[in-house]
């Protein structure tokens, strides 16, 4: 989609420059605007079969009844509601439920304003481009907002400071999530062991450089979240163990997310440890392990299946080590990025291999036969 479709629930688009990804950010945030609320005297209203005379643009009222078919009621205008808000709609509304997404729209308005109108205190209201993208909760225990173009600012100036060498490799930006990706080629002290490791066990690859994911949502899908990881023959990205998280709770600031940049040094350097660990431990029921150890960190059956049969074309069945299979589980990511899967959907499977690294593996090395 192009940026005039912005509005578009569907939207997204990716940037092979950093220019440009920073100035469309930059131009997010000049179209976005947030707004404290009292929660008892917002109202959301189904608008299947209305006419629209609301003051909405044409365009963001037809994407509207493509999607959520959703309008918010609030004092001072009506704002319709992007797929994005429903999660932080239905958690102000302290209501969860399978249910809720079978029912008819009408009914849907109407439990939502029965939960909303006696609830207390204030609602923290995103709106962007002309939608409501969330709907937290306002009161100050609640909902800590991190401005998206100060968090990427803060990044690059970080970045600039300690990796002046390093290289942007790709940004993405949806509604509910965006992220982006350098790498750092000139800082290969950070994983000169391991490589020196894998040298002498007769693994190598033609390139490998650290990098730093960063990833960040106003939508309740992430807080202000940093990957270090390894992106392997430039194209190939290995998540490095758990992010460096800093939630939006807490009254959380960007000073907090400073100091958890000045992690990022240590945390390169325990992963490095974490992966050479995996090459001391033998497995010897190399299928049977790493169907189990993908079932435990939530990768889907269908993607364990086909990551398993890559590597059992690749390897076969013979003993191998934990970080075969670390690796191997990876291709799951990249088949992901193949199949152009979203954004949110590739870093989301990032954080679940990730905790891989960390496992006991020898816990999932036994030969019984493995049923999912």
């Amino acid at each position: 989609m192009v940026a005039s479709q912005c509005y578009a629930d569907g939207f997204c688009t990716s940037f092979a420059e950093e220019g440009d990804f920073l100035n469309f950010i930059k131009e997010r945030g000049e179209n976005s605007i947030w707004k404290r609320m009292k929660t008892s005297k917002l109202k959301v209203k189904a608008i299947d079969g209305m006419q629209n005379d609301l003051s909405i643009r044409p365009s963001v009222w037809a994407d509207t009844l493509k999607n959520t078919r959703l309008v918010l009621e609030t004092e001072d205008g009506d704002y319709p509601v992007r797929n994005c808000a429903i999660k932080t709609m239905l958690e102000r509304s302290r209501i969860s439920g399978n249910a809720l997404s079978k029912v008819k729209k009408e009914v849907f308005a109407e439990i939502i304003n029965h939960c909303l109108g006696v609830a207390k205190g204030e609602a923290l209201i995103k709106i962007a481009d002309e939608k409501v993208s969330a709907l937290h909760g306002g009161d100050e225990s609640d909902y800590a907002v991190l401005e998206i173009t100060e968090l990427f600012s803060t990044l690059i100036e970080y970045l600039e400071k300690n990796f002046p060498d390093y290289e942007y490799e790709a940004g993405s930006y949806e509604h509910s999530l965006v992220t982006a990706i350098w790498s750092f080629p000139n800082s290969m002290r950070l994983v000169n062991t391991y490589k020196d490791l894998l040298v002498k066990r007769g693994i190598s690859f033609e390139k490998m450089v650290p990098a730093l994911r960063f990833t960040t949502s106003d939508a309740g899908i992430s807080g202000a979240n940093l990957y270090p990881m390894l992106v392997i023959n430039g194209k190939r990205a290995i998540p490095l163990g758990n992010p460096l998280k800093v939630d939006h709770k807490n009254k959380a600031t960007i000073a907090d997310f400073r100091k958890n940049l000045d992690l990022v040094y240590s945390k390169y350097l325990n992963a490095m440890a974490e992966l050479s660990r995996l090459l001391t431990i033998d497995i010897e029921f190399p299928l049977n392990t790493m169907m189990r150890v993908m079932k435990a960190i939530g990768i889907t059956k269908k993607s364990a299946v086909s990551a398993l049969k890559l590597f059992r074309d690749q390897n076969g069945e013979a003993p191998c080590t934990a970080h075969d299979l670390f690796l191997a589980i990876n291709e799951v990511i990249f088949s992901l990025e193949c199949e152009g899967a979203s954004a949110s959907k590739i870093v989301q499977t990032e954080e679940s291999v990730a905790r891989a690294l960390k496992i006991n593996w020898k816990e999932y090395d036994y030969p019984d036969n493995f049923t999912w």
